[in-house]
């Protein structure tokens, strides 16, 4: 069966499995598929499992059908006819909503498919983008200013990049995955989330499924912009550089920013940007990256004309190459001496990331005690506070604090803050 035919077949029919997925030649079907319930008390299905769609979701989905067939029949060799499937490395990206409960639900999905017969500029063989089926949330490709939902390009021999493009996203948890076929080996593969600062590693080799969480969060304006992530690919042995550390703290009127970070090969600068809004960022200065590569490094910026109220900083490092990397958000507030704070955030962690925000809180050493359900200190860290306001990120070990637990903050004098209630995922 090739591919167009698994396609269409998993448009249609499903298999009767409270959890099943439809696959059928590793043709992960239920990307295209959006909100289909394949669950075993569906109301439209009958005894033969065939699934009875409304008139509008038909609609769309042979209209994708055409779209798909147009792709895919350049898929073939022009002397046979043959598809070339096995020589084509192919990856899928798929959008999952999380319930309440915890079940997934298919929302949206893209495809990115490499052979050598293949140009890198859109033209006719790429599929343009299409709204969703039955629901808000739209994940797209982006290149050449275009939005895509299926891309082909030539095979990647040393770096390329995939923009993902999210729109309309509910406040609430949402899950990537990603399903790879017949990429080089020499290869690697990283998810880049520009709002953490993760570099999340995607298996393109094995063919197991790579799952990422994320949460969009009103609370954090940059969780949900459209560009947040981003597929790096690169060459096997090379690592993207990783932010160990980002933190920001006044100083006599100014703002601080310090960054740590580790992997640091072929970077060829830093660019500090500043917002007003955690969405739309401004450069403020470079830094030149240091001489010698592969250790830890430690680098420090001083905005002199810092924004009074709250401001949100990120630092962009920049390869020789010309590849961003962007670090995770911190939020950062000023001014405001008549109120002291101290806020943790976000409160449910699916990276390990935690940042802690002073707001005018007295100078000295603040001691955090992360505790799990039954009292046992899971992780501990000392914090020398400068005086006036501050943020910084502390990452947790996800392996040793899974759960539901709280963090306990000491400050100077022995005084104790309002414990706070985290979910560690």
């Amino acid at each position: 069966m090739n591919d167009l035919s698994s396609f269409t077949k998993g448009l249609v029919i499903g298999q009767l499995h409270p959890k099943s997925e439809i696959m059928t030649n590793n043709i992960p079907s239920t990307m295209f598929c959006a909100n289909l319930s394949l669950h075993q008390n569906s109301s439209t299905k009958n005894k033969y499992g065939i699934l009875y769609l409304s008139l509008k979701t038909t609609i769309i989905i042979l209209l994708l059908c055409l779209s798909i067939t147009s792709v895919f029949a350049k898929d073939k060799s022009p002397q046979t006819g043959i598809p070339q499937g096995p020589k084509i490395a192919k990856l899928y990206t798929s959008l999952f909503s999380i319930t309440t409960d915890g079940r997934r639900q298919l929302t949206d999905g893209v495809a990115n498919s490499y052979y050598s017969a293949y140009c890198n500029n859109v033209d006719e063989g790429d599929a343009p983008k299409f709204s969703s089926f039955n629901t808000r949330e739209s994940m797209s490709i982006v290149r050449e200013g275009k939005k895509l939902a299926v891309e082909k390009r030539v095979p990647i021999v040393d770096r390329d990049s995939i923009f993902l493009d999210m729109d309309q996203m509910y406040e609430k948890e949402y899950e990537l995955q990603f399903a790879a076929q017949n990429f080089d080996p020499s290869l690697t593969a990283y998810l880049k989330d520009e709002f953490t600062g993760l570099t999340y590693p995607i298996d393109i080799l094995t063919g197991d499924t790579t799952k990422y969480t994320f949460t969009i969060s009103s609370y954090q304006p940059a969780s949900k912009s459209a560009n947040r992530f981003m597929i790096i690919f690169n060459p096997l042995g090379h690592l993207p550089v990783n932010f160990t550390n980002i933190k920001a703290y006044e100083n006599k009127g100014a703002t601080n920013i310090e960054w740590a970070v580790e992997n640091e090969i072929n970077i060829e600068y830093y660019t500090i940007e500043r917002s007003k809004d955690g969405l739309t960022f401004n450069s403020l200065s470079t830094k030149q990256a240091t001489i010698k590569e592969g250790v830890n490094k430690l680098y420090n910026f001083v905005d002199a004309n810092a924004i009074t109220g709250i401001s949100y900083y990120r630092i962009v490092s920049v390869s020789k190459s010309g590849t961003k990397i962007y670090s995770k958000i911190i939020k950062m507030m000023t001014g405001n001496k008549n109120t002291s704070s101290i806020n943790v955030y976000p409160t449910v962690i699916n990276d390990g990331a935690v940042t802690v925000q002073f707001n005018n809180a007295a100078k000295g050493i603040y001691l955090l005690r992360l505790v799990n359900a039954t009292g046992q200190v899971m992780y501990t860290k000392a914090i020398n506070h400068m005086e006036g306001s501050s943020s910084e990120i502390i990452r947790i070990d996800n392996n040793s604090s899974k759960g539901i637990c709280q963090l306990n903050i000491a400050g100077p004098g022995n005084k104790s803050y309002p414990s706070v209630k985290l979910i560690n995922r």
